[in-house]
């Protein structure tokens, strides 16, 4: 009896989440938030890959920060 009762629960419970799912219209899946995926660039001084949006860019080379840019465009001393 004890048994019989649980499993009549547990459908109860299960039958009601996938009403409450279907009345609202949502789903897990379009619950999280994605950010667009970005281009990588490599660093022409150090390797280091970053997001060309954040990348400094000189002369057609991609660099991770301004000082790499500097480094890489002197003359070699």
């Amino acid at each position: 009896m004890g048994l019989r009762f649980l499993l009549v629960i547990l459908g109860v419970w299960i039958v009601y989440l996938f009403a409450r799912r279907y009345l609202t219209g949502k789903s897990d899946k379009g619950t999280k938030t994605t950010r667009p995926v970005e281009k990588m660039v490599r660093c022409e001084h150090c390797g280091t890959h970053i997001p060309e949006s954040e990348a400094v860019s000189r002369e057609g080379k991609n660099y991770c920060c301004p000082e790499h840019a500097d480094k890489d465009q002197r003359p070699e001393e």
